[in-house]
């Protein structure tokens, strides 16, 4: 594989969109490849799965014994868990405060837009149905919650 050095001419937003984009694909690849290398069960098969980009043997096994470590192990579980806990919106770009500015103005009475009306809405789709199961259930416990102090 042959490396051909480009110069491109591009502003600024459009090289940081770039570079993000860059970090992401990266970010991607690499996931994937420490998902093929806990996947595989020999030390052969692990290195028929070494980039080609890679010069040195050395630093390939490096890098499979860095993420076969227990070390690693644990931290990835622990931000398995904690991305499991993550409860998706649905405010797309616009965020939580625009969400509630556009409550507000739509709303006769604005000081009904509370913390919890607005999770409410960020949290449910356009027909009014919650994004996912676990997102109904912490609904109806907000809800619960909300009615027993009112």
């Amino acid at each position: 594989m042959e490396i051909y050095p480009v110069k491109v001419q591009c502003g600024r937003l459009a090289k940081t969109v770039f570079f993000q984009k860059m970090g992401r694909l990266w970010r991607a690849r690499k996931s994937r490849l420490v998902k093929q290398i806990r996947d595989v069960p020999t030390k052969d098969a692990i290195l028929k799965l070494m980039p080609d980009n890679l010069q040195s043997v050395d630093d390939w096994m490096d890098f499979v014994s860095e993420k076969t470590s227990a070390t690693f192990k644990l931290k990835s579980e622990k931000y398995k868990a904690m991305k499991k806990k993550q409860l998706p919106h649905t405010c797309s770009r616009k965020g939580y405060a625009r969400l509630a500015e556009e409550m507000r103005k739509s709303s006769s009475n604005p000081s009904l837009v509370t913390r919890v009306a607005l999770w409410t809405k960020a949290h449910k789709r356009k027909d009014g149905q919650p994004v996912n199961s676990q997102v109904a259930e912490t609904l109806v416990c907000l809800l619960c919650n909300f009615c027993s102090y009112s």
